[in-house]
């Protein structure tokens, strides 16, 4: 048996219904029909949230200090999970800009010199920099991490799967 192939599925999809129900139903299942092992913050990091907690307090600063008790501990949780992985695969819609999450975690990646990113960008809002798809900061580490940026959805899943398939 080929030996597991884990990777780390940064997003901002989780923060909302549609978003979520676009990852659970579409997107991760795919993911798993390459062989790929999807490691997923927001599924990882959900036991976590202190979500009954925060609306059972009416006081302002309790609610501060509940989240912020969860912001240290997500750090660290999805740090810990990087670690695990083999392979990156970033999602960068939802915005003309990165989530500054995603982009804190693929700098993460990419100075622990964890592997290939290989991204997935299909907005049509491209970086302020007519010269690039996303920040060019950004574009620099998944080239230089010996990935791709990818523009359609059939890409990434192709990419994933031939990176599968290198793996084994």
């Amino acid at each position: 048996m080929p030996p597991e192939l884990k990777a780390y599925v940064a997003n901002c999809l989780g923060f909302h219904e549609i978003g979520r129900l676009i990852l659970d139903e579409y997107i991760l299942p795919r993911i798993r029909e390459t062989g790929i092992t999807p490691m997923e913050p927001f599924t990882i990091c959900g036991p976590y949230v202190p979500i009954k907690e925060t609306s059972s307090t009416d006081s302002y600063y309790d609610r501060v200090i509940l989240w912020q008790k969860f912001n240290k501990k997500i750090v660290t949780i999805n740090e810990q999970t990087m670690l695990e992985c083999q392979l990156m695969l970033p999602i960068l819609d939802g915005n003309r800009d990165v989530d500054e999450g995603i982009a804190d975690e693929m700098r993460f990646w990419y100075h622990k010199g964890l592997g290939s990113i290989y991204a997935l960008r299909t907005d049509f809002r491209r970086s302020e920099n007519i010269g690039c798809i996303v920040h060019p900061h950004l574009q620099s580490v998944i080239e230089r991490s010996e990935g791709k940026l990818c523009t359609s959805m059939d890409e990434w899943f192709d990419e994933m799967e031939g990176y599968y398939k290198s793996y084994q």
